[in-house]
Order: C-alpha cells, then sequence, then structure tokens
C-alpha cells in the first residue's frame, strides 16, 4: 500500500524527516488534501515540496567559510582580476567583513545591497558572489539564491560545502534535478559524509530514482551507522514497495537510536498493521504524548487499528477526545462526526459535524444533512 502515512526523520530535527513524510502525506489524509497539517508536528518544510529549510545556512552560516579579515583561496575568473591586485583583495575583504557585521545586527538587507553593489564592480570575484548568495538565502530569496550560488561556482568558489549549499538551495528553489547534480559533485568530493549521500537520497526519491536513492541512504548508513533519518527512510520506502518485514528490521534501528521519536513510531505501528498486528501497533502508538498523540495521522491509525480490532467505540473516543482540545482543526472535528457515527453515536456525529461545519470545513454540511436526514 504505498504511501501509507509513514514518515522518516536531516539537519535538526525539523529538517531531517521532511521528504520521507511528505512522500506518505496523500493516504494519510485518505482522499483528502494534505495542507491543513504537518505529521505529528514534527516538521517544519519550505514549500510543499521541500525537505529542506535555510537553518542549513541561517544567520550563522551566511559567511561560514570566510570569517572577518580572512579571504579565501578561491581564484576570480581568467582574466578579470582586479588590477589592483592585493590592495584590491584586500578591500574586497572589508567589504565581506562589513556585510558579515551587518548580517550580525540583523540588517541583511544592507548587507545584500552591499554585497549586490560589490558584485556588480567586481563580477569575477566567487567569494563575493558566494557571500551575496548566502544573503539572498537568509533573506528568504532562494530563486535569487540559486542563481548567485551558479554564477560563484562559475566564477571559482569551490569544495564540497559549497555543493553541497548550492543543491540545498536548488531544492529550495524548486529546481530538484539541479540540487542531484549539486549534491552529486559535493558527495564526489567527499564520499565518506553521511549527510551528503543522505540529502542525495532523499532528491532522488522525490524525483522518483528509487534504486539510487536507496543505495545512497544505505552509503550513508555506511559511514554513519548512527544517523537514524537514513534508517526511518529506508523503513519508510520499504512499507511503499509492502515489505512491512523489511521495513521493520529498519525501524528498529531507528527506533533504538531515538526510542522516543514519534515519526519512528508512526512507521513501526504502520508496519505492524500491515502485517495484521494492530494490537502490537497500538501499543507502540500509545508511546506517543503530547500534541503529537493528538495530530491527524496519529489519529487515524489509531482509527484503523481499532476498526481491524472490532472496537469503534474506541476509535470514536480517541478522537473525541482530540476534538475537545482547544483549538482543534476542523479536519479533527469532521472525523470525529465520523467515527462517532460508525459507533453508532448519531447525537455526537451530529454535534461534531455542526462544529466542523462552523469552522468551515466543506464537507460538513453535507455530513449534518445526512445525518439529520434531511
Amino acid at each position: 500500500m504505498a504511501g501509507e502515512c509513514t514518515g522518516a526523520g536531516g539537519r535538526a530535527r525539523a529538517v531531517r524527516r521532511a521528504d520521507c513524510v511528505m512522500s506518505s502525506m496523500a493516504s494519510a489524509t485518505h482522499g483528502r488534501t494534505a495542507a491543513g497539517f504537518l505529521v505529528v508536528g514534527l516538521l517544519i518544510i519550505v514549500g510543499a515540496a521541500a525537505f529542506v529549510t535555510i537553518q542549513r545556512i541561517g544567520p550563522s552560516k551566511v559567511f561560514g567559510t570566510m570569517g572577518a579579515g580572512e579571504r579565501g583561496t578561491i581564484a576570480p575568473e581568467s582574466g578579470s582580476a582586479p588590477p589592483g591586485g592585493i590592495a584590491d583583495a584586500e578591500t574586497l575583504q572589508a567589504v565581506i567583513d562589513s556585510a558579515m557585521t551587518l548580517v550580525q545586527q540583523g540588517e541583511v538587507s544592507r548587507a545584500e545591497s552591499v554585497l549586490a553593489a560589490a558584485v556588480r564592480e567586481h563580477p569575477g570575484d566567487g567569494e563575493l558572489r558566494l557571500a551575496h548568495a548566502r544573503t539572498l538565502v537568509e533573506l528568504k530569496r532562494p530563486s535569487e539564491a540559486y542563481a548567485a550560488y551558479e554564477a560563484a561556482i562559475a566564477t571559482g568558489a569551490t569544495g564540497a560545502d559549497v555543493q553541497f549549499e548550492a543543491g540545498t538551495v536548488a531544492n529550495m528553489a524548486g529546481r530538484a534535478e539541479r540540487a542531484v547534480e549539486h549534491f552529486s559533485e559535493a558527495q564526489r568530493a567527499a564520499p565518506t559524509n553521511a549527510e551528503y549521500s543522505l540529502y542525495l537520497a532523499q532528491v532522488q526519491r522525490k524525483l522518483g530514482e528509487r534504486s539510487a536513492a536507496r543505495k545512497n541512504l544505505l552509503l550513508a548508513t555506511r559511514s554513519d551507522d548512527s544517523l537514524s533519518i537514513a534508517w526511518g527512510t529506508l523503513a519508510d520506502m520499504e512499507l511503499e514497495d509492502n515489505r512491512a518485514g523489511v521495513a521493520l528490521q529498519y525501524i528498529a534501528k531507528a527506533r533504538e537510536l531515538e526510542p522516543r521519536e514519534p515519526v519512528w513510531r508512526l512507521i513501526e505501528a504502520r508496519a505492524l498493521k500491515r502485517q495484521n498486528e494492530p494490537g502490537r501497533a497500538l501499543m507502540v502508538l500509545e508511546g506517543i504524548d503530547g500534541d503529537d498523540r493528538y495530530s491527524l495521522p496519529v489519529l487515524r491509525l489509531v482509527g484503523e487499528c481499532f476498526a481491524l480490532l472490532g472496537r469503534p467505540d474506541d476509535a470514536s473516543a480517541r478522537f473525541v477526545e482530540a476534538a475537545e482540545r482547544p483549538g482543534a482543526a476542523p479536519e479533527v472535528l469532521f472525523e470525529t462526526a465520523i467515527w462517532c457515527e460508525r459507533a453508532e453515536d448519531g447525537d455526537a456525529a451530529i454535534k461534531w459535524a455542526r462544529f466542523a461545519a462552523m469552522q468551515g470545513h466543506e464537507e460538513a454540511a453535507a455530513l449534518v444533512r445526512r445525518l439529520e436526514g434531511e
């Protein structure tokens, strides 16, 4: 049952899980849109298709490869070296230092303007272009930032880190194919870096290159066997291919590394349900607490497991518990009405359907009419 709502956890917990979870949201919503929720509250995504965030090159990273007063080894484009030689190099470093100070003071727009002007005067300086690209990322302008990264690379900016940053920003800008190219370059430059293999695999998976994605996920685990996201993503892919037994082997590794991680519990429970063990699946889900316990993917899986056990009343009770929480989403209210109907509690079903309709759920009004026999 490919696409089941499982998840897998890159940099920081929010980044690490994004593509894996997004790949499986569609069926978690049972045919309805996934735009209204994030899986178990663990996921912050820049755009619906992206798995990276600008945390990778945020404020502390904007000038990460060049500290104050320290110009690197990026060579200017052939024939474009400024006539001033060392003096001009010192001037350009002063510009970069000034921009870095502005960024640290929170004046990123001013820093971008300073660097843009310097780039116009010295278009062949790779470090200037790289600094400019990073400020554009900080300003959340990924398309412009990616163009700036391309220009920086074309004018001499090199190294695995630069390629990795370019790939990250390409993916943010919706240029997944270009992201694969940059991540591949980063991986070739540093083949034992697990993070590069992981990010490459995630984008390949998004593009449907499943065999290549698996290969790179396994490569990531060989480079760093403590990378729980790689094990979790492998498990998620095995579930998509209806190999629940293999999925359980992989998710066991992720759970061993992060035993309290709700996303890993969600994957394990889905694999157990797939193997017709809803009781064990429910036991795993009971370990999820806090707001995650009441997320729609978890609630839906709990409902499915109770249904397999012939216990719709228990499913209804869990949904009611979620619906009674302050700020419950319209979709939660609507599905609570559905489960109350299945539990043959017509009055409660009408009540929650009305609440869902009042909150603007598109299907709730029709459900109220049907329940009331109109």
